[in-house]
């Protein structure tokens, strides 16, 4: 009797052992996921898009700038129709802007990103042909949305507005609007500023960028 009962202790035992063993192995792996999937959604959630329409440049070297410090993706929208290049009141007049351009890319996926940067130059006193068509092909919607502008002379605050409204038009939450000039007086006369000073004042941004989007 005493040698019979052993006998079952003996496969017992270790089968509690084992149980045992991969309850702690299944809570352990557990546990090790729970931070990064965490973590995977706390960087889902604070991603930065930089979308943008560069004419002369200046546009780009202000979101270049802005996307290195903040870690954020980059894409640039190319408008097919308005050719590249310095617009003088000549060229204006000689081949009017097309407002209703062609684009690539047309869409983006913004699904996995929270906050969005919109560069653009200002022309004619409002955003780019390029971004305003972007805006009417794409949604913004649950993004929290910064305009960033290049300009030759300071914005008024019904331009702005205006241009405000085309990116809610589009669903988004717009949370700032900045300049940075692209020229300035001297001697009474305007110049072109260089790309060293603009990224200077793309950079003094940022505190205001990153307060906007928390």
């Amino acid at each position: 009797m005493h040698a019979h009962t052993n006998h079952r202790d003996k496969r017992i035992i270790p089968l509690r052992h084992k149980s045992h063993n991969i309850l702690v192995l299944i809570v352990t792996i557990f546990s090790l996921c729970m931070p990064s999937l965490s973590h995977g959604k706390q960087e889902t959630a604070g991603k930065i898009l930089v979308l943008y329409y560069s004419n002369t440049g200046n546009t780009r070297a202000v979101c270049d700038a802005l996307r290195e410090k903040l870690g954020a993706d980059i894409v640039e929208i190319k408008d097919l129709k308005n050719n590249p290049g310095k617009l003088t009141m000549k060229t204006k007049l000689e081949k009017p802007l097309v407002m209703d351009t062609e684009i690539e890319p047309k869409t983006v996926d913004m699904s996995t990103y929270s906050s969005v940067i919109v560069g653009s130059p200002i022309w004619m006193g409002g955003l780019s042909p390029a971004i305003r068509k972007f805006a009417a092909l794409n949604t913004f919607a649950k993004k929290k949305v910064v305009i960033v502008t290049t300009t030759n002379a300071s914005e008024k605050d019904e331009l702005k507005e205006k241009n405000k409204a085309i990116v809610r038009a589009a669903k988004g939450d717009v949370v700032g609007y900045y300049q940075v000039m692209a020229m300035e007086e001297k001697n009474g006369t305007k110049v072109e500023r260089n790309k060293d000073q603009i990224i200077e004042d793309a950079r003094k941004l940022l505190p205001g960028i990153q307060k906007a989007f928390q």
